[in-house]
């Protein structure tokens, strides 16, 4: 299927709309700004075909998790941290996917290392239970993901070849510490070194979902996310009518991510334009039958009519496999 690559040339308009705003790209020594080049992807993303994008950067945005890393401060609780700097669904003719993008900038690229806070690593790469403070992001949006592109790194660069800014990707797990993490570190909340253990292009299965490990480009970004091959899937809750006398299991995974995209759709129903009111037709199509509703700020739940849902502290996501509902 033929395909016009859409992401770049966005990404390009919205930096010269900013550019012409009086905005501050980089500069004077050439050092990109990291915050105006997020909020121009994340417009980039809202204009390709395939994704719907919203900037979670931000005091909106803070969580607390446990310390998962293993050193003596194990088990601590990590305050004040910032979830990601963009959520990124992507929405295909059978599934839906998402992923948390913490973006990074560095004027000359690194494939290999990057700096990053060891607070936001530990939830990111661990994929943690979070405790959101003044958003209503379900808990278990890492902890309950069946892949691990839920979580995940953008880091902007410079590159001379094309002369533009590009991105490069990488899933959140495949990084780690160049040296040891003392207590200390994660008490402070300091910025570390680390290790890009991703293979670039490469794809991984993950309990029976395709997804790919890095990129250097966002041409590269694009064909991945277009493919279905970036984020944590959300697969449709029922893929047939459900009688009065049928009944289908929902598990803590799916509770977890299709909460969250139902965030995603309230949001795109008050947007009410063309793009939102098509993304809008591809969710409720793709999960049949299914009625949302919010607790309050740190309790979300789903009501489906004639469904089973399973308790949450029941669900083993690290031995959960792929299941097909017929």
């Amino acid at each position: 299927m033929n395909y016009t690559p859409q992401l770049k040339n966005n990404f390009i308009i919205e930096i010269n709309k900013k550019l012409k705003k009086g905005e501050k790209i980089w500069s004077s020594s050439g050092k990109l700004y990291e915050v105006p080049l997020l909020y121009a992807l994340t417009e980039a993303f809202n204009k390709c075909s395939y994704s719907v994008a919203t900037a979670t950067h931000g005091r909106k945005n803070i969580v607390s998790h446990v310390l998962t890393y293993k050193c003596s401060g194990s088990g601590t609780t990590i305050l004040n941290c910032e979830i990601a700097d963009i959520l990124l669904i992507c929405i295909g003719k059978t599934n839906i996917r998402y992923s948390f993008i913490q973006t990074k900038a560095d004027k000359n690229a690194s494939f290999t290392k990057i700096f990053l806070s060891v607070h936001q690593w530990d939830m990111l790469h661990y994929l943690t239970k979070i405790n959101p403070y003044n958003t209503n992001i379900d808990p278990h949006v890492f902890s309950c993901a069946l892949t691990e592109s839920a979580a995940t790194y953008g880091n902007f660069y410079f590159d001379n070849n094309s002369n533009t800014i590009e991105m490069s990707y990488f899933i959140a797990t495949l990084s780690n510490p160049i040296n040891s993490l003392v207590t200390k570190n994660f008490i402070k909340g300091s910025i570390r070194k680390f290790d890009i253990k991703a293979i670039y292009n490469h794809t991984q299965n993950k309990r029976g979902f395709d997804e790919v490990q890095a990129v250097k480009s966002l041409d590269d970004l694009e064909t991945y996310a277009n493919s279905m091959k970036i984020g944590t899937p959300v697969f449709p809750i029922f893929s047939k009518t459900i009688n009065t006398k049928e009944k289908a299991t929902i598990s803590k995974e799916n509770i977890a991510s299709v909460n969250l995209i139902a965030q995603v759709k309230n949001l795109l129903m008050q947007m009410d334009n063309d793009k939102a009111n098509e993304m809008v037709k591809k969710i409720n199509d793709l999960l049949i039958g299914a009625d949302y509703h919010f607790k309050d700020k740190n309790e979300s739940s789903l009501i489906c009519k004639n469904v089973v849902v399973i308790d949450c502290n029941q669900v083993d996501r690290k031995n959960y496999t792929q299941k097909k509902i017929d």
